[in-house]
């Protein structure tokens, strides 16, 4: 006895029976900034109340109380990204993710982790601290030529430029 893998009697080192797993709690959220307490005060109605003033948004719960349900977000590319060591070669992912509500708002997020979910969820936390609005002029822009990113926001048909090298995703998005 004793050696070998312990199948039957006990728990062992098992998950268990799976009562009570995986439904976390929501939070509640504490604002950490100054800008926090006051959208969480009500004293802040909006995000246009907030862009004027060149506030640093700091908290992405600060977007998820303004833009939350309405917010879709789209991961682009995960991509692997190495490192050269020692002892061989560390692979990483890297995420890229738009989110937008389709009104006016979009933001990108780029996030480098062990684990594609990790990524992901980081990505899409940096996405939502980097939601600006798209600015529109209302300009006769040709048909057919939307950004995936300006489309998050609701615009259909845009001119774009592009500097650097365009086939590098984390140039053009």
């Amino acid at each position: 006895m004793g050696f070998g893998r312990a199948r039957g009697r006990g728990r062992g080192r098992g998950r268990g029976r799976g009562r009570g797993r995986g439904k976390e709690a929501e939070k509640e959220w504490v604002p950490v900034t100054k800008l926090g307490r006051l959208v969480k005060d009500g004293k802040i109605k909006s995000l246009e109340e907030v862009y004027p003033f060149s506030y640093p948004i700091k908290e992405f719960e600060i977007i998820d109380h303004f833009l939350g349900s309405s917010l879709k977000d789209e991961v682009l590319k995960i991509m692997p990204v190495q490192k050269q060591t020692r002892a061989g070669q560390r692979t990483r992912f890297k995420a890229f993710v738009a989110i937008g509500d389709f009104n006016g708002h979009v933001g990108l997020g780029v996030k480098c982790s062990k684990e594609v979910a990790t990524a992901i969820r980081g990505a899409i936390i940096l996405a939502k601290l980097s939601e600006r609005e798209a600015e529109q002029r209302s300009c006769l822009f040709p048909l057919g030529l939307s950004v995936f990113a300006l489309h998050m926001a609701g615009i259909e048909d845009c001119y774009t430029s592009a500097r650097g090298s365009t086939c590098t995703l984390g140039n053009f998005a």
